[in-house]
């Protein structure tokens, strides 16, 4: 394949996306045994839910990050400069209103549910950490609006150079805090939260630039609230079932068979979810040159299939790999005893992995073109019929059973978003 200059920044970008999201994961190695042993392993394990908050919680923002990303990069390809400060006003408007929302709300769970979490840990501690991290919601949430506007500028050294930093802040954080303050978990938090708030500043402040804007000029406008909630409505959909397909099986395993069964099927396919950091990389830089032709059939078929290609090169030959050496590569990890129970899934969730990883360029390719509607129905479809396939394949076959469930799961939505997408595609072609 002969790379063109929109290949170069691409694999440019993908680049600095795959060092943004994987070198934090290097310092976790450090850090994870450092903070187990200063903290101990009851308030090491709040401290990982202060985590899954903080770094996940922007996944809740209805879709409207994703959302702005799109209408923009749309907007920069027609230059349709006056839309700017409108669609991302009206961004920020919306997603402040949920950030206030989800901070009322963890508030109000986290109070509920802190005499079940914390039953070896002071109490009053344990509290206050939540109350930190729910007044930290508004910037979680309105970081992925900014960060919206970067990927829309194509803005990646930019996102990647503040993400780098706050993904390490995420692990160094509470080290360092516990080295120059406290290891109270309410330290701890608040230590987080206002990186948040340091990285939402920071987001803001060269989204705005890329543009030539400044944050005074954003208009909220009432004509913007319907197209961005209806798309971000939908991508919520998806951003919901699929974590629930994905982390679903664990729960029926244990369920099923035992939680001993559980640490061999979810070692191999936590590996597999690591290695999809590779495609996920690639096709984020896919997804706003898809939105700004969007009404090119050529470039759109042209572009899904180099992508593909750039996607099957990274990740095919190292799944590969790990699947021919899946025991080897488990015995040495962890030891020989664990790599006898757990080899045989790893390969089946590897091959799944190449299936899931040719399907990102089209599901991108259908989100860019504003349709979220069909993948958030196929999705919903998918979620109980996956549910019933785990349960009986698991029943009949154990784990191999359960990795095989997943296999199928993937393969058949690979399929599905290949379908839709070239449809999208063909009725461009018919358009005049």
């Amino acid at each position: 394949m002969k790379l063109g200059a929109r290949d170069i920044s691409a694999l440019k970008n993908s680049a600095y996306n795959l060092l943004g999201l994987g070198l934090p994961l290097l310092i976790a190695l450090v850090t994870i045994p450092i903070l187990i042993h200063e903290l101990g392993s009851a308030k090491f394990g709040i401290l990982t839910l202060i985590w899954a908050i903080v770094s996940y919680f922007g996944v809740f923002d209805l879709g409207l990050g994703r959302a702005v990303t799109q209408r923009l990069s749309a907007a920069i390809s027609d230059n349709e400069q006056h839309l700017f400060a409108k669609i991302i006003g009206t961004a920020f408007a919306l997603m402040a209103a949920l950030g206030v929302f989800a901070l009322i709300a963890l508030m109000a769970v986290g109070k509920f549910y802190t005499n079940q979490i914390a039953k070896d840990i002071d109490l009053g501690e344990v509290q206050l950490a939540i109350y930190y991290m729910a007044l930290g919601m508004p910037a979680v949430i309105l970081t992925s609006c900014y960060r919206g506007v970067l990927e829309a500028a194509e803005r990646f050294d930019i996102v990647n150079m503040i993400r780098f930093p706050m993904g390490i802040f995420t692990f160094a954080g509470p080290v360092l805090a516990i080295y120059l303050w406290s290891s109270r978990l309410d330290i701890i938090a608040g230590t987080l939260v206002a990186g948040r708030i340091a990285a939402l500043v920071v987001h803001a402040r060269f989204a705005l630039v890329s543009l030539g804007l400044a944050q005074r000029e954003l208009k909220f406008d009432r004509a913007m609230v319907r197209p961005l909630i209806a798309y971000g409505g939908w991508l919520t959909v998806t951003n919901i079932a699929s974590p629930v397909m994905t982390y679903l099986d664990r729960f029926i395993v244990s369920a099923i068979i035992s939680p001993v069964a559980v640490a061999y099927y979810v070692t191999a396919q936590e590996l597999v979810i690591r290695i999809s950091i590779i495609p996920s990389s690639i096709v984020s830089v896919m997804f706003p040159q898809s939105a700004k032709m969007a009404r090119d059939s050529a470039s759109q078929a042209n572009m899904v299939k180099r992508f593909t290609i750039l996607v099957a090169i990274a990740a095919i030959p190292l799944s590969l790999l790990l699947t021919a050496f899946a025991y080897d590569i488990l015995a040495l990890w962890i030891n020989p005893a664990f790599a006898l129970e757990s080899f045989r899934i790893l390969q089946v969730l590897m091959l799944a992995g190449i299936f899931s990883a040719i399907a990102q360029p089209p599901y991108t390719l259908i989100q860019a073109l504003g349709h979220s509607k069909p993948t958030g129905v196929i999705h919903l479809i998918e979620l109980p019929v996956y549910c019933g396939l785990v349960f009986l394949l698991t029943a009949h076959y154990g784990i191999l059973g359960t990795a095989c469930a997943w296999l199928i799961r993937v393969l058949v939505d690979m399929f599905i978003m290949w379908w839709i997408a070239w449809r999208y595609i063909s009725k461009m072609r018919l358009v005049p």
